[in-house]
């Protein structure tokens, strides 16, 4: 299924962009946006996955690997709200990598992921993304 997604931020060290899914957007942007907080949160994580070498770390961890994308996840506050915003990071013909923002989870429950969250993933790996080219305020975020 083919999607698009705008890039929000790239790296100015490493080959690295991060995104959002155009179809979620608005609902993810408007979550990392709704308070101090997290922003200053989203902030830092973002920094840090895109500027650091190993972009992987306790609130962002690769959860599942299929053929052509990996599905990630971003964990705002692991022991507070518990929140989760799943990403597919996928490269282009150019070979820079692509963090999307592809699916908020508000409340996540259990610790180990459910039969529920399993499929939504799956859903996920069939994804297939291209930049949009339109221009993107990156103030929102």
């Amino acid at each position: 299924m083919r999607r698009n997604f705008i890039v929000l931020r790239r790296s100015r060290r490493y080959n690295r962009t991060i995104g959002v899914d155009i179809a979620v957007a608005e609902e993810i942007l408007q979550f990392l946006g709704s308070s101090r907080k997290y922003i200053e949160k989203t902030d830092y994580l973002f920094h840090r996955i895109l500027e650091h070498r190993n972009i992987y770390f306790d609130n962002y961890k690769r959860i599942k690997t299929f053929q052509r994308v990996h599905i990630s996840e971003i964990r705002i506050f692991p022991n507070g709200d518990n929140c989760r915003i799943y990403c597919c990071e996928v490269n282009d013909k150019n070979n820079l990598q692509h963090i999307i923002m592809a699916k908020l989870l508000i409340k996540k429950k259990d610790r180990e992921i459910t039969k529920k969250i399993e499929q939504q993933l799956e859903v996920l790996k069939n994804y297939q993304y291209e930049e949009a080219k339109s221009g993107y305020d990156q103030s929102q975020i």
